[in-house]
């Protein structure tokens, strides 16, 4: 059997990624190790939420963003590729830059721990921000990835639902609606469209890349399904046996797996 007792978004996109994946990591126990990119969305997320709370300030945050940048090589971490290194930098530096407190409207909630029960199954986790206004609680998640198309907004939009259900009594309680956003920190909205903050002239104070989505009686039902659905799909699978979860990705050749994956040297057999 799987342990239910820390059941989280992460865990069943990860199974949703690479079940292989997701069997290294929440069967046998092997967490693997951190990559550039999530050592750096660590980093970019501390820097963030001191900026929303207002316990840092843009020069700390700033030079807490640089610093993070430079011990990335002490690591031995490596980018993609310089430009990708380069369009990253430019892009959380312009985020830091031009910041602006006042899209939070009261005092927010950050990094607040959650437990909530969805399809029968009990969730835990964390939630980067939400903050209320006069007639809504906002539920914001900051994301240092590459803006979403179409379908990968909709999988990735379970991960605010989860938040949802986890605030939807206090929202009844006070009488407000639920509004999700993903803020894309490394993109900024242009009119009606988000665009990569790098090597773009921005006239004055750009408008976050906030990215909507509408939290209703649809989503609610449909995260309920995905998440029934996938756990009966991780339940039918014999946790003894590795080679019944099965790799999505080839290891050899795709950029996640290289990349991204902390289990590359295992699915790849450079190492057990």
């Amino acid at each position: 059997m799987i342990p239910l007792d820390k059941l989280s978004y992460s865990r069943l996109d990860t199974f949703h990624t690479c079940p292989r994946a997701f069997w290294y990591a929440y069967v046998d126990g092997d967490r693997g190790g951190d990559n550039v990119y999530s050592y750096m969305g660590t980093i970019v997320h501390e820097v963030v939420e001191g900026l929303v709370s207002g316990t840092v300030n843009r020069d700390d945050a700033k030079q807490r963003f640089l610093d993070a940048l430079d011990d990335v090589e002490v690591l031995g971490f490596e980018w993609a590729s310089d430009k990708s290194k380069d369009g990253y930098r430019e892009d959380i530096l312009h985020f830091i830059e031009h910041f602006d407190p006042s899209y939070y409207t009261s005092e927010p909630h950050i990094e607040e721990t959650f437990d909530v029960t969805i399809g029968g199954y009990p969730f835990h986790g964390f939630i980067d921000c939400w903050f209320e206004t006069a007639d809504t609680i906002i539920i914001e998640d900051f994301k240092t990835s590459s803006k979403y198309s179409k379908s990968d907004l909709e999988a990735h939009s379970m991960q605010l639902a989860v938040y949802a259900k986890a605030l939807e009594q206090t929202a009844k309680e006070k009488n407000k609606k639920i509004v999700l956003r993903f803020n894309m920190l490394k993109y900024y909205t242009d009119g009606k469209k988000i665009v990569e903050r790098c090597g773009c002239d921005v006239i004055g104070d750009p408008e976050p890349g906030f990215v909507y989505v509408d939290y209703n009686e649809a989503l609610s039902g449909r995260l309920e399904q995905w998440v029934i659905e996938t756990m009966h799909k991780i339940e039918s699978i014999d946790p003894s046996l590795y080679y019944r979860w099965p790799k999505s990705k080839s290891p050899m050749k795709d950029f996640f797996c290289k990349k991204i994956c902390s289990h590359y040297p295992r699915c790849s057999g450079i190492a057990g």
